[in-house]
Order: structure tokens, then sequence, then C-alpha cells
């Protein structure tokens, strides 16, 4: 009886043993999924910004704008405005109108930049009191457009007076009725910082990043969550915290189609407290090893008003 007794207390033991170890590695096991399961998305920036300041491509009675009008708001900081642009109606954007680029082959000539694509800045007032931004726009290309080696679209920098073809003489611009004008800020001596989304040859999107020490990197996004799809808008949106001077605490995101397509951390944009953003770089045209190309084809893309979100 004893016996029995005895061997029946040693099996409850044993399940019960048993029973802690299974609840023991059900947690191991959950906390292994946990920690392989993806995080929640970060919120867009659009909804983390108060406020903003648009890029318009019309007078406020919705009426468009030609091109020379833009171009009389940005103080002479572009190339091939007008020649290459002209502002179009498009239900499918804000304000319904987009900005539409057109990319012309190349004939030969000197002035070949001129011929395809565009360039300029925009410097909106309140930009260089920033210490973080947000950058968004949609983009579309037609069916059958031609990728070539790669393209450019628009991004924040640090120099506002970045653009290739602009003289280094000309004044810092003030570019819309919600930028009044004023001194030019005090520009850092340091390189400047470019944060620029580019177009791949097979349509996939990717992020040419300057940072402060001069080094040039290549952000590469998963094709799955960040392409340019013909015939299609594509929503890119761009925000960058800005690090400590001496700190690498900067930050970089980029959605596309509201899906978080890459986030880097840890980033050095500046050195000293000077230094900040100073305008949105507004170059749209073909690259190849970084610089400007002629495009492979007649062809053309839209880009809806600019927006931008300050902290």
């Amino acid at each position: 009886m004893m016996g029995n007794r005895k061997k029946r207390l040693e099996g409850k033991q044993i399940l019960f043993n048993l029973g802690g170890g299974g609840i023991v590695l059900l947690g191991l096991l959950l906390a292994v999924k946990s920690s392989f399961e993806p995080t929640p998305d970060t919120p867009l920036c659009e909804t983390r910004y108060s406020g903003g300041v648009l890029f318009s491509y019309s007078r406020k009675g919705a009426e468009p704008l030609a091109p020379e009008d833009l171009q009389a708001r940005l103080a002479g900081t572009d190339r091939g405005l007008v020649k290459n642009s002209s502002i179009v109606a498009d239900a499918n954007v804000p304000q319904g109108y987009a900005l539409e680029v057109r990319f012309r082959r190349s004939n030969g000539e000197e002035d070949d930049q001129s011929r395809s694509g565009i360039g300029f800045l925009w410097v909106p007032r309140q930009l260089a009191l920033a210490s973080s931004a947000c950058l968004s726009y949609n983009v579309w290309i037609p069916e059958g457009f031609k990728l070539g080696d790669g393209g450019t679209l628009p991004g924040l920098v640090s120099d506002a007076q970045g653009l290739d073809d602009v003289s280094s003489t000309a004044d810092v611009p003030h570019t819309d009725a919600s930028t009044s004008a004023g001194d030019a800020p005090v520009l850092s001596k340091l390189p400047p910082f470019s944060l620029k989304p580019q177009w791949r040859a097979d349509g996939s999107l990717m992020l040419q990043s300057v940072v402060n020490i001069g080094r040039m990197d290549a952000i590469l996004v998963d094709p799955a969550k960040a392409t340019l799809k013909p015939g299609q808008w594509t929503r890119i949106e761009q925000e960058v915290v800005l690090n400590r001077p001496g700190s690498n605490d900067g930050l970089l995101r980029m959605w596309v189609n509201g899906r978080l397509a890459t986030e880097v951390t840890e980033i050095g944009f500046r050195r000293d407290e000077v230094q900040s953003f100073q305008a949105v770089l507004g170059d749209i045209h073909h690259v190849r090893h970084g610089g400007w190309a002629p495009a492979p084809a007649e062809s053309r893309l839209r880009i809806s008003p600019l927006e931008l979100r300050l902290k």
C-alpha cells in the first residue's frame, strides 16, 4: 500500500514538473516568436507633424500657374523649368494640378542638360529653423516609361546653393506666399548633406545620401516595398531628424504608398548647430554614376505639389 502511494506521489510530481517545464518552454517559444515578428510600422510623418508648407501649382482661385510663374517664385534657382515642364489638370492629386516634366533625347549639344528634366531649389524660410522635416509628394510614370539607368526625385539638402546650374552668387530665394523675403540664413562652412530618392533601372527606389563628412551612400530598399509602377501614382514620404552636433543620433525614414520602406538610425548629418536644412532640391531627371544623364527616350512623368511639414 505504502509503495503504491509512493509511486502515485512520484507520478504526480513528475507530471507537475513536466507541466512547469512546458509552461517555461511555451514562454520561451512565445518570446522567440515575438522577437522574430516585425514591429508595427512607425506612423507616417505627415500624421505626426502639424501644419506645413505647400509648393502649389495653382493660385488661390484654383487657376493653374504657368511655369514662368513658378520660375519667378524660385528667384532664378531653376534649370529647364520653362522649357521642360508644364502644369496639367489631374484629379488624382491635391488641388487638381500636377507638374508634368518632359524628358527629351540628347542631340549632343553642349547645353544638353537644358533639354531633359528640370532642377530647382525651393527654400521655405521656416526650413532652416527646423530640427526635423517631413517631405511628401506623389509621382506618376506612364506605361512604357523608359527608366534608363535611373533617375532622381526631390529631396532635402543643407546647401541652398546646391543646384549645379545655379550661380554661386545668387541670393537665397523665398518661394511663395508662405515665405516672405528676408536676410539669407548663415550657412555652415562644413560640407553639405543631402538626401534624395532615386529610381533605379528596374524601377525600384533607393535613397542617395550624402552626410556631413562627405561620404555618399546608396540606401537600397526592398523592391517589394518600393517600386515605381507604370500607369500608377506612387506616394513617397521622407522623414529626416537631424542629429545633435557631436552625436550620431539622426535618423532617416522613407515610406512608399503608406508602407515603411526603410529606416536608418545613428546618422551624423551635421557637426555644428549652424548647419541645418536649407532647401528642397527639386531635381527630376535621369542619372548615371550619380550625375545628370540624357534621357534614353522621349518620355515624361508627373509630380504632385510638394508638401513640407516641420518640427
